[in-house]
Order: C-alpha cells, then structure tokens, then sequence
C-alpha cells in the first residue's frame, strides 16, 4: 500500500449525488435556498398537509441541472418547521412498499414528530405512474400507519408530464388543495459563483484551488441554463487542467520536507499546513510569514505558481521526531554516529523495531497511505530521545555530514518499507532523476511516480515559535528551487 497523489483526488463535482458522496453531511455549507417562490410552494404544501391531516402527491416540473434534486433532499434544510429528513425512494409504486419503506425509515421518530415526511420519487423521470400505481399512492397517503404524514414528490424534466400526473391524480383523489404541479426553480444566478467556489474548496480541502485556472468569477452564469451546465463546464475544464498537470512530467512527481531536530511535536508545522489535510503545505501560511522576507517578496507576485506547485508536486512538510531519527541511524547511520551513540547508551534496534516505530510516525503513515492526525509518542522516554538526537547534532550537520546522515534514512527506508507493503522499485540518495534535473536528498521511486523527500536536518527544538520564519522561508526555497529544475520559472 503506498499513498495517492493530490492530482488523483482532486475534483470539482458538478451534480449533488457525487458531492454528498464526498462531503457527506457537510455538503450543507454549499447549499443556497432555491428561488423563493420555490420555497414558498413546499411551505404551502406542507401546511395543507398538517391541516388536513392526510398526505398528498406532488409532480414537480424542473428543466435538468436546476437543482431538484438538491432542493428535494434538503428539504428539511431548507424548511426546518415543515418537513423531516427525505426519504429517496427506489422500490416498486404499490400501497405496501410505500408502507413498509416509509415506517421502517420513520422508526424511531419521536411521538411529537409533526413534520411531514417527503418521499422523493427520483427514478422515474419520463416514466409516469399507470393508473394502478396512481390508486396504490392515493390510498397510502390517505391510510398509511405511517407515523407522519407523508407527501410523495414525482419530479420529472417534462412540464406536461407533471401537467398530466396532476389532472389525473385530481381525477382520482379530487380537487387538491394547492395548486400543482409544482415548478421547482435552481438559486439564483448571482449567488451560482460562490456556489461553485465553495464546492471547489470543500470537495478537496484545499483553499486556492481557483489559481490553477478555472476561477469561476471567470465565467459569466448569464451563459448556462442551468447551474447543473455550469457546474457541468467549471468541471470539465478543472479536470482538463488537473489532466495536464498530470501529464507536464513523465513521472508524477511527490515532494516532502523533512524537519528531523529535538522537537517532539510538529510544533510551528501546524500553522504552516492545510489544516484539513495533515501536513499539506499552505501557501497563504507560508506567504504570511514572510512578507518581509526576499523570498516572500519573490513568490508574492507568483501566488499562482505557488498553489500549483504545491497542487502539482503534493507537497506535504513533516515532522521526524528524535526517537525515530535516533532509532535509524542507530542501525543504519555513518559509523561515527553509530559508535557514538552506542557510548551514550543506545541500544541497537532490531528492523521490525524500526518498522513499528516508523509506522506510528507522521513519516511512515504518509508513505503508507496511512491517515495522519497527530504524531503519537511512543518508545523511548522523550528526554532520553532528545540528549540521543544531541549526540547526533554534535557530530554536525554541515560539510556533506547531513548526506551521510540521508544514506541512513534511506538505508532504514530499504529494510522498514517492504515490512509495512511499501515497495519502491529503487531507493536513491543524491541522485538526479532519469527524466529532468532534480537532485533530491532522497527518492522513492514507483512505476508511475517519484516521491522525493528533502530533509532540513537542525539541533535544538527547532520548531519552536522564534523559528516560523525560517521554517517557511526553507520551504519556501524548496519550492521555489523545484520550480526551476522543473521548467516552471525562468526567474
């Protein structure tokens, strides 16, 4: 198991099923009410419902992509007073289905429960009831031992369809008390813009995305039927561009920063990263940090080229705690770090120490796919941990000594991976990459993609406060220098 690139998960979803399939129940902070005279209607028609005392069938009209859907399964969203959570209704059109799917999903409402239930009927567009199925519904809104009384909604793309169901179920169940069918109207076009931005940024937990290139205040809803078409283009092109960033490289290219140091804790990294996706970098954090820095001031005019590189390159800085650092290089350092931490005391790990504690770290789940929320400290006590990483940090981390200290992280990396199912086809430290200029400290490589990992080894408890600036002028430099190697930037 390996982890998926941020290109492979980004999206821009343009009908409801597929949103409410990634935002669950988020998807309620997209949502803006249809037109009012929409809303108006189901608030009529679920007053005459309470009043009377007995259900009703509603055909609603609504040209395709202008929200039906949306609006039919959040009523309860829309009209907190008037209606309960939809029930989306799949079975067969007869007295005892409705009554057998309408009880079991009402099972458990609370006697005081008066709101009316709506039953969405969502699977037969074009496809109007027979006069068989008009009867079943008649007689269960009228008998039903439902607990509430129900309201089933027959919408459908056709306006004499609707026209038709209406006059026929008059025929059978008489004059109804509000007028139908029902036309349903979309939200209104001047808020479509935000409706759009805000699916972008909650779809994919990444703020900015607008930057690649499909910025919807570029896009005039005067042009779109419906904001079903407009979503429908803003998607098509978004994933035009996510393909084309996809293909920019022979291989997909991964970038991690690595802070191994003292801290125990990813400290100023939380400020620095997505605070959705763990350890993805943030370009406005990193931006508002630096403002008065050189490199600030070089990416500030380039915000654009910022959020694509770290789209581009899923780019994630991270935190090796003293344990797991102290714990490779025990085993797998130079020589000189070995013996010296030998004196201090450190027992040699065995591998599948070495894999274990690799796979509780932020490090190794990120390699592995894994979910990553916090680091958990375990093993060693902290303290011994700390004084272990400063005999390290004695040795110096200058002159060409943090490289060999790479080779050992790669040489652990070789012996851990394949104990955890992570199976790189070549482990290179301070290698160019076959296909462009890039050097990284250490890469990982797979059939279709490179992970590259770039390690800022520092002493002390270097993710402290006083540290932020630095922090994110380093990363900042990183970016910037994959930039260059890559082709992105001439400057």
């Amino acid at each position: 198991m390996s982890r998926q690139h941020l290109l492979r998960q980004l999206a821009l979803p343009d009908r409801y099923e597929r949103l409410v399939s990634l935002l669950g129940p988020e998807v309620v902070q997209v949502l803006v009410p249809p037109e009012q005279n929409t809303v108006d209607g189901f608030e009529r028609i679920a007053l005459a419902v309470q009043t009377r005392n007995e259900g009703l069938l509603v055909p609603a009209f609504g040209q395709s992509g202008i929200g039906k859907t949306t609006m039919l399964d959040n009523l309860t969203h829309f009209l907190p007073e008037h209606y309960s959570q939809t029930l989306n209704y799949q079975g067969d059109i007869s007295f005892d289905s409705l009554e057998r799917e309408a009880n079991a999903y009402t099972q458990g409402y609370p006697p005081s429960e008066t709101r009316v239930l709506p039953i969405n009927v969502d699977h037969r567009e074009n496809a109007p009831p027979t006069d068989r199925e008009l009867a079943d519904m008649k007689r269960f809104l009228r008998v039903t031992t439902c607990p509430v009384r129900p309201v089933i909604i027959w919408p459908d793309t056709s306006e004499s369809n609707t026209r038709d169901i209406a006059a026929r179920y008059t025929q059978v169940a008489g004059v109804s008390p509000v007028d139908l069918p029902l036309t349903i109207a979309g939200p209104q076009r001047e808020a479509w813009i935000d409706i759009a931005r805000n699916t972008l940024r909650l779809a994919n937990e990444v703020d900015s995305l607008e930057q690649l290139g499909v910025d919807p205040s570029n896009y005039d809803p005067a042009d779109y039927q419906a904001i079903g078409a407009f979503l429908r283009q803003l998607s098509t092109d978004f994933d035009n561009i996510r393909f084309q960033l996809q293909k920019e490289t022979r291989k997909q290219i991964s970038l991690v920063v690595i802070f191994p140091s003292e801290s125990e804790t990813p400290g100023i990294l939380s400020q620095l990263t997505n605070s959705t996706r763990y350890g993805l970098i943030d370009p406005s954090a990193l931006l508002g940090v630096t403002a008065k820095s050189s490199l600030g001031r070089w990416w500030e005019p380039r915000r654009g080229l910022l959020t694509r590189a770290v789209v581009q390159l899923d780019a994630h800085c991270l935190f090796l705690p003293p344990g797991i650092s102290v714990g490779f290089l025990r085993r797998h350092g130079p020589q000189p770090v070995q013996d010296a931490l030998g004196k201090a005391g450190i027992p040699n790990p065995t591998a599948d120490r070495l894999a274990r504690d690799l796979a509780r770290a932020d490090f190794g789940k990120f390699l592995t796919g894994g979910e990553m929320k916090a680091y958990e400290a375990r093993g060693k006590p902290a303290k011994k941990s700390v004084e272990a990483f400063q005999t390290i940090a004695a040795q110096g981390f200058v002159q060409g000594k943090d490289k060999a200290l790479n080779k050992g992280v790669a040489e652990a990396l070789r012996t851990c991976l394949p104990k955890l199912s992570v199976n790189p086809s070549d482990i290179q430290v301070e290698k160019q990459l076959d296909f462009c200029r890039l050097i990284p400290d250490i890469s990982l490589h797979y059939p279709d993609n490179v992970l590259c990992a770039e390690f800022h080894w520092r002493n002390g408890n270097f993710l402290s406060t006083s540290n932020r600036s630095a922090t994110a002028q380093y990363i900042l430099k990183k970016l910037r220098d994959y930039c260059r190697q890559l082709g992105w930037t001439a400057d």
